[in-house]
């Protein structure tokens, strides 16, 4: 899951950019950051990215794929107890988060 996330981000990124990978325990759950500095995904856009063999605008930039990437890693992390998300403005790049519930038993 991680993989795919930091591979969209360097895809989507200029050259030179940066993506940023980041985790935090927040209860009972870890969450991944992975943040680019990319084209940005409208809030209508960002409605389709989990569904399957959905492919976004790329400005005329040729990115290798087939679509599938983002929904496998929401299957995955659904089937371990987590979700994904999607936090980005166009023109302003987008972090893509994902939680994973911890092993250990957290009492409250």
């Amino acid at each position: 899951m991680l993989y795919n996330l930091v591979d969209n981000g360097i895809k989507y990124s200029p050259e030179g950019g940066e993506v940023r990978i980041s985790v935090s325990r927040e209860g009972k759950y870890v969450t991944f950051a992975v943040a680019d500095q990319g084209i940005g995904i409208g809030p209508k856009d960002q409605r389709r990215l989990f569904r399957h063999f959905e492919r976004l605008e790329t400005f005329g930039r040729e990115i290798e794929g087939i679509g599938l990437g983002l929904k496998v890693c929401q299957v995955l992390v659904e089937a371990h107890g987590g979700r994904v998300w999607c936090v980005s403005t166009p023109g302003a790049g987008s972090t893509f988060f994902f939680t994973l519930p911890t092993n250990e038993k957290i009492k409250g």
